[in-house]
């Protein structure tokens, strides 16, 4: 009988230590347009009407959840101004929760470091060199390149974590169905 306990208690713990992946077509919403490579482009807004243009690029795939993902906010005229950043910023905080078991109370901290972050912006066309702003939030680790074309501007964060997606501490993580 201690036997049967023991495993009983082994499998309720393995259980409750991996959970199912979130699938990200779910968080995003409905993606505008899907391009060719499976990247996906969806539009953001909030209830004081403010909109911003993202594009996913799907990063890699380990044991059924994303190691790494990249978030681009996108302008075709102008740069992206404080609401845009703040709405941005609080979308990377959702993915970064649901995707990569980022802790609520890190939000603020992540959400001020994208809105003001100091990463040189760069030509779209300059490739060597490139700087990026670089920080860890935990085990999360984001970095973010500012990119310019003519009157166009560009902010991508890069969000990344080592471990096994779906297992033990990293119990949040995201998949995308077909």
């Amino acid at each position: 009988m201690k036997t049967a306990n023991m495993a009983f208690a082994l499998a309720l713990v393995v259980t409750v230590n991996q959970a199912s992946a979130v699938d990200l077509w779910g968080l995003l919403g409905k993606g505008d347009t899907t391009l060719p490579g499976g990247n996906v482009v969806y539009q953001l807004n909030n209830a004081a009407g403010v909109s911003v243009d993202v594009g996913l690029d799907f990063g890699e795939l380990m044991d059924g959840g994303y190691t790494s993902l990249q978030l681009t906010a996108f302008k075709f005229s102008g740069t992206l101004n404080a609401q845009e950043l703040q709405l941005f910023a609080s979308n990377v905080m959702q993915i970064a929760a649901a995707c990569f078991n980022t802790d609520p109370s890190r939000a603020a901290a992540i959400q001020s470091w994208i809105s003001s972050s100091d990463a040189r912006e760069e030509n779209f066309y300059y490739t060597a060199g490139t700087r990026f702003a670089e920080k860890s939030f935990g085990p999360l680790q984001l970095a973010l390149e500012k990119r310019s074309n003519g009157k166009g501007r560009s902010m991508t964060v890069y969000l990344s974590r080592k471990g096994v997606p779906g297992q033990a501490p990293w119990i949040k993580s995201c998949s995308a169905s077909g």
